[in-house]
């Protein structure tokens, strides 16, 4: 079980850019941090957030890794329906990737006790271009065990 957020960060990273919707990536590119200038659209972004935890018993902590997911997709040529739609595909796939995967399993192997994803926020941000965007809290739940038997 993954016990930091450098290495579980990453897990989460890798499973989205292999998210596909109908054969294709559903992603352009994710990234480890938010973008200043994604190479395209739709894009996501995880961030560290917070963490919390409380003591089992004297071995073991039980602690929750917290991140920030963000689904962007650009309006550009596309109308604002268009664009929701988009954003709206992308964030039902996201939602049922870790419904289906709540351990987040690499070669066989649970990465975390398991994930919530909520709440869940839209937004539409306009700036110099206008910004669908949809993010998501992913609290990860591990076991933190202190001795070796």
């Amino acid at each position: 079980m993954i016990t930091n957020y450098t290495d579980l960060k990453l897990v989460i990273v890798n499973k989205l850019k292999a998210l596909q919707i109908d054969g294709s990536d559903a992603f352009v590119e994710v990234y480890n941090v938010n973008p200043t200038k994604p190479k395209g659209y739709p894009c996501a972004a995880v961030i560290e957030s917070v963490g919390e935890g409380e003591v089992i018993d004297t071995g073991r902590n039980e602690r929750t890794l917290e991140f920030r997911v963000k689904l962007i997709q650009e309006m550009g040529t596309k109308t604002p329906a268009q664009s929701s739609a988009i954003r709206l595909e992308i964030t039902d796939a996201v939602m049922e990737m870790f419904d289906q995967d709540p351990q987040l399993v690499v070669d066989s192997v649970d990465s975390v006790m398991n994930t919530e994803v909520a709440p869940i926020s839209f937004e539409e941000v306009i700036k110099d271009r206008t910004i669908f965007e949809s993010e998501f809290l992913i609290q990860c739940v591990i076991l933190v065990i202190h001795y070796k038997p």
